[in-house]
């Protein structure tokens, strides 16, 4: 079970790729595809800035957010696919904190590392969001939905072609 995903459904999808996808002898294939390269843009983002809904606010020290302290939750991300869905998730408990941002609250403080031998001990800290899930407002951005249905017409040719 994923602590933080988005699932692509016909029903989810703009028109023209519900469509492809309802148009697939085999939707799975077409499913695939889309996961496939929404996966690849999530985990991209934390590279680079192309497919990001929005720009990642800097460290308080001014310098630029990368979510790459370890390089866990990059690496984390995985792909579910059925003949009517493709999901993408983290098992990250603080996926969903960074991709929507949030205050988290000590029982009663929270304690953690800044930097080696500095720990700071805190009631509360609000975190910004740094979404890295190529979504906003619950929809694909437009350059992710052009990159996702580029993917299922390839696949749906492919599918069309015998292949």
């Amino acid at each position: 079970m994923s602590a933080l995903s988005f699932k692509i459904t016909k029903n989810d999808i703009s028109p023209a790729l519900s469509h492809l996808a309802a148009t697939a002898k085999k939707p799975e294939p077409i499913f695939r595809a889309m996961g496939t390269t929404f996966l690849s843009l999530t985990m991209g983002n934390f590279k680079n800035a192309d497919y990001r809904p929005s720009p990642w606010s800097p460290k308080k020290d001014g310098t630029a957010a990368k979510l790459q302290k370890s390089g866990t939750l990059s690496r984390s991300f995985h792909l579910e696919v059925t003949p009517h869905s493709a999901t993408v998730g983290s098992p990250m408990i603080y996926a969903a904190i960074h991709q929507f941002g949030g205050t988290i609250k000590g029982n009663p403080k929270l304690r953690f590392q800044w930097v080696p031998g500095r720990w700071a001990t805190v009631s509360q800290v609000t975190i910004p969001a740094r979404p890295f899930f190529p979504v906003a407002n619950g929809h694909l951005t437009p350059k992710a939905e052009e990159k996702i249905k580029a993917a299922a017409e390839r696949a749906l040719a492919r599918q069309a072609a015998g292949k």
